[in-house]
């Protein structure tokens, strides 16, 4: 028995209710701070996203236009060199050696855009040709012909 009383002694009373409405407060009050900390990180994280998005696109325009800048002084130093060869074989005439040298990179933008616009062309050309045999082979597998068998039996 003097064990229930010793047990009894050392129970913790319960708190009163201004206590555990001061303890519940408490704990709100700290589950604010922590929630507002959570979406201050979100927020952070976002932004920091963001700026390195920001960084690496503009390291990559800045890439692209040295690229470019490379690119056009190196043909403009390949086709002054061909340009001087040019005037030197045809007698130390700069002016005609400028002259074939623009005129044959003409030739050669317009014989490729032609390529271009060809390839092009043939390449639309045979997928609507197929999109159209497929079409009639979905005809003929639904109706048991198609639009061409019929133009064919209207015609004779």
């Amino acid at each position: 028995m003097e064990t229930n009383r010793k047990h009894s002694d050392v129970e913790e009373q319960e708190p009163s209710a201004a206590d555990a409405w001061h303890d519940l407060l408490t704990q709100i009050s700290e589950l604010q701070a922590y929630a507002l900390h959570l979406v201050n990180a979100k927020v952070d994280g976002l932004q920091h996203g963001m700026r390195q998005i920001a960084t690496w696109t503009a390291v990559g325009i800045v890439g692209l236009i040295a690229a470019a800048g490379a690119l056009v002084t190196a043909v403009v130093l390949f086709l002054k060199g061909v340009a001087q060869g040019l005037a030197i074989a045809f007698g130390d005439r700069i002016w005609l050696g400028n002259a074939v040298t623009g005129l044959g990179l003409l030739v050669l933008m317009a014989v490729m855009l032609f390529i271009g616009i060809r390839r092009q062309q043939r390449k639309s050309y045979n997928q609507r040709k197929q999109a159209y045999a497929e079409r009639q082979l979905q005809q003929r597998v639904a109706f048991g012909r198609n639009v061409a068998d019929h133009a064919t039996d209207a015609a004779l």
